[in-house]
């Protein structure tokens, strides 16, 4: 019998193979779209590539009151859970004084910060990146030294009855140092004082040096001291501070408030290096009627000459002939003074001798500081200044 059935196939196979192919059962290319900027790859390698490229990875970081911390820090100061903030970070892995490692959330971590007064910690922080893997540390050195308040007070006390004194000695300094407490904490900032004390000893040479030590070093060992005291706000440390900062010649701007005599030199001077713009929030530490009778910090001879010769310029005498004439003779003396004792004589000198009208007295002093970085901008202004008033 004959069949059909072959014939029929072929005709449904041709009608179906002359018609447009559908697009439904087709599977479309995946597109990956950076959710940060939305631009659109056709493969998971070069959204890959495209976010190391356009999108690197951040470190971790940790801030403390608002600042970042150093990869190797101190902390000095008792610290709230609303001091510490921990950005792009995901787990935190700390290893205190050598122990073993924990893993820690955020929120953990900051608690935690906030507790130690005396120890040494490795923090690993670990920012992730989901949509990639992608993965960074960053790693922490932290040492807490946080005195107690009662031990700080004893320190100060210490300080002020062995080393605010007229002539300040070695045997001063020896009898202070066996005083401290041996609590590494408060110890730091005791033995931060003593290096200021040591530095004023150095920098007025009352007695022969029993080793090599050069006159300069004295600016190492205040250094060193601002380096720890600068982290305490206490009156002591703060006053000791500005002398550090008069010393050195750190006329910066917002600088922690100190004492009178020290506020009025450092306002003075910040009027020459800042175009005459004081910082009037350079603040006192108490009443400037009292300072007579409440010394908290030492200052060698030199500086204080030099702050009396600020306090004269800050009234309407200003200095006269034979004081100015005193302070020129520390230029010209076989006794060692200091390249920032030197700058700060001569800029002194020139002011007090324009202001009396002894313009060619001034001019010596202010060719010697010409090129100094922070003062030849001012005395520029007043060479020019006196230039065009004798045109």
């Amino acid at each position: 019998m004959p069949t059909v059935g072959w014939i029929h196939e072929g005709i449904i196979d041709r009608f179906w193979e002359s018609q447009p192919k559908s697009t439904l059962d087709a599977h479309p290319e995946p597109i990956y779209v950076c959710n940060c900027c939305g631009k659109e790859f056709f493969s998971s390698e070069e959204l890959k590539l495209h976010y190391n490229l356009e999108h690197p990875l951040e470190l971790p970081a940790i801030y403390i009151n608002g600042q970042p911390l150093m990869r190797e820090s101190t902390l000095r100061s008792a610290l709230r859970v609303s001091d510490v903030e921990v950005v792009q970070c995901e787990a935190c892995h700390v290893r205190p004084d050598g122990g073993a490692w924990e893993t820690l959330t955020v929120p953990d971590f900051r608690k935690r910060l906030v507790e130690p007064d005396n120890s040494t910690w490795t923090v690993r922080l670990v920012h992730k990146r989901e949509v990639d893997q992608a993965r960074t540390e960053e790693e922490y050195h932290i040492r807490f030294r946080i005195p107690q308040p009662t031990a700080l007070n004893a320190v100060d006390a210490l300080f002020i009855g062995s080393l605010v004194v007229d002539e300040l000695r070695h045997s001063h300094l020896q009898s202070y140092e066996a005083g401290l407490p041996a609590e590494a904490p408060v110890k730091e900032y005791g033995s931060a004082l003593g290096d200021y004390a040591l530095g004023i000893i150095l920098k007025e040479r009352r007695n022969p040096t029993h080793a090599p030590v050069g006159f300069e070093e004295f600016a190492v060992k205040m250094r060193s001291a601002l380096e720890v005291l600068r982290l305490f706000h206490r009156p002591v440390a703060l006053a000791v501070s500005g002398s550090i900062r008069f010393n050195l010649n750190d006329f910066s701007a917002g600088a922690p408030p100190t004492t009178p005599d020290l506020a009025i030199g450092l306002n003075f001077f910040k009027g020459v290096c800042h175009a005459g713009q004081q910082d009037l929030a350079c603040l006192v530490l108490q009443d400037p009627s009292k300072r007579a009778n409440s010394a908290v910090c030492p200052v060698d001879e030199t500086t204080a000459r030099i702050l009396a010769a600020c306090r004269s310029l800050d009234t309407e005498s200003g200095l006269s002939l034979t004081e100015l004439e005193a302070l020129r003779q520390l230029t010209r003396g076989t006794a060692p003074v200091s390249e920032q004792d030197l700058a700060k004589i001569h800029v002194i000198c020139a002011e007090g001798y324009l202001r009396l009208g002894f313009k060619n007295d001034a001019l010596p002093h202010l060719h010697a500081i010409r090129f100094d970085p922070m003062l030849k901008q001012w005395a520029h202004c007043r060479l020019e200044e006196y230039s065009n008033h004798d045109s």
